[in-house]
């Protein structure tokens, strides 16, 4: 009976390993796409902003516009480059997708060779390089939109939404050629009809994100719960950082938009930017610093959104997305911020109800249950031996304190489970030691419990966290 009992014991601790195995890749490659696009947000305002600053140079110094156009030309090279390793990555026979990536990117690259020398020379026919450009995303979009609905996933919307975006930057750069040219008869304020749509979206963005910080930053205020305001403080960086992604398209393209129409149109307008492209140049500098200063903070709060209660389709692909820096240092990155998510949990990260197995002693519910369910199939259980769900029912109340004596115990020690003290007592003896009173081992929280019924206990809140 004692080999029959060790060996159960041995198949439950193999069971919880291995549950423990996956949750801890699960969060790897959690943490792996939050990482990707927190640096992909990062490398969409740099180089967003250093093509407006290069742009607004050429207004202002007479520089030639050949500069900004070779610097489109080689971000979408680098680009193509990466889809082409990615797809190598993935060794996917028919990847249609990517098939439609690497053509787009080629035939914009040749588009923009077309615009360099179309710049000095406006005879140039490329217009209809533009038209066939902007009739191939079509298709690459209705191919999309039928994979969205043979297989409707938030990843298929992204890749829908990401080929519409595409299609308009096509579309835009095809009516300034046009107007260029003389084929549209129509003002330099609708021929960037798309830009300023893109504008308008920005700066709408723009103000749901500030009103969200500011109902946020109140709430932050006006609670006195130390671990509410810990995980609100989490939130209102990830918040300001959000805001200033959309500042970045809404602030000084905006302020060159209007004032480039009205040159264009009247020759009125401001052909100075300077201040334009200085304050683009610091906004950079500092939007970096911010990332790059709370880059942990960030990569929780992106792991809090939505998207990722569904990141559990195409884990493998979600593998293989590159990122800069190198994959060396990502994964480094990776390890510090595990572990320092243990020292930034928040309530939900820990189980919202527990079985009480003694008066000093709790486990989460679901644990105790599949421990109790392994040990009856494995026929295990003898007359002489209860099970561990029978132990927590045989004492139905929660004792008094055992360090004082007076007040109700209320609390549990996390992650050893341990508990049997009041809040108070409890308080006390985490400020003079980190440590459990009975395992000894680390404290990294003290949850407040209260009783349910017989055997079981709900978690409050967190009243300590190390």
């Amino acid at each position: 009976m004692n080999q029959q009992q060790q060996q159960g014991s041995i198949q439950n601790n193999w069971e919880l390993q291995q549950d423990g195995q996956v949750n801890e890749i699960d969060t790897q490659i959690n943490l792996e796409v939050a990482y990707t696009w927190l640096t992909s947000a990062l490398l969409l305002v740099v180089l967003f902003n250093s093509f407006l600053s290069l742009l607004l140079s050429s207004l202002t110094f007479g520089l030639s516009f050949r500069i900004p156009l070779l610097f489109l030309s080689v971000v979408h090279l680098i680009y193509l480059i990466k889809v082409c390793v990615v797809h190598n990555k993935t060794r996917a026979k028919t990847d249609f997708d990517c098939c439609f990536e690497m053509t787009w990117s080629i035939g914009l690259i040749s588009y923009y060779s077309c615009l360099i020398y179309f710049v000095e020379y406006h005879r140039f026919q490329i217009q209809y390089l533009g038209m066939m450009l902007c009739i191939y995303n079509a298709i690459w979009m209705f191919y999309s939109g039928v994979k969205l609905h043979k297989k409707k996933s938030e990843k298929q919307q992204f890749k829908l939404l990401g080929v519409f975006a595409k299609l308009c930057f096509v579309i835009q750069i095809t009516f300034i050629n046009l107007k260029l040219i003389d084929w549209l008869a129509i003002h330099w304020l609708y021929a960037f009809v798309l830009i300023w749509l893109f504008l308008f979206v920005a700066i709408f963005l723009e103000l749901i994100s500030l009103f969200n910080l500011s109902a946020q930053i109140n709430k932050y205020f006006s609670s006195n719960n130390v671990g509410v305001k810990v995980q609100m403080g989490t939130k209102i960086i990830g918040l300001f950082w959000i805001c200033l992604f959309f500042l970045s398209f809404a602030g000084v393209p905006t302020y060159t938009m209007i004032n480039l129409c009205i040159y264009l149109e009247e020759e009125q307008g401001r052909k100075n930017y300077l201040l334009a492209i200085i304050i683009s140049v610091f906004y950079t500098i500092i939007y970096m610093a911010y990332t790059i200063y709370h880059k942990e903070l960030l990569t929780l709060f992106i792991l809090n959104l939505h998207y990722f209660s569904h990141i559990n389709e195409d884990r493998n692909q979600d593998r293989h997305i590159l990122s800069f820096p190198s994959s060396r240092s990502q994964k480094k990155f990776i390890y510090s911020l595990k572990e320092n998510m243990n020292n930034k949990n928040n309530i939900q990260d820990y189980p919202q109800q527990m079985i009480k197995i003694s008066s000093t002693y709790y486990l989460p519910d679901e644990l105790v249950m599949k421990r109790h369910q392994t040990e009856v199939n494995n026929n295990m259980i003898s007359n002489k031996q209860s099970t561990i769900t029978e132990v927590a029912v045989q004492e139905t109340t929660i004792k008094q304190c055992f360090n004082c004596f007076q007040r109700q115990s209320c609390v549990v020690y996390m992650p050893c489970g341990h508990g049997g003290m009041c809040q108070e007592c409890a308080l006390k003896w985490y400020e003079q030691n980190k440590e459990c009173p009975i395992c000894r081992s680390n404290i990294k929280a003290i949850l407040q419990i209260e009783q349910i019924d017989e055997q079981t206990v709900k978690v409050i809140e967190i009243i300590a966290q190390n």
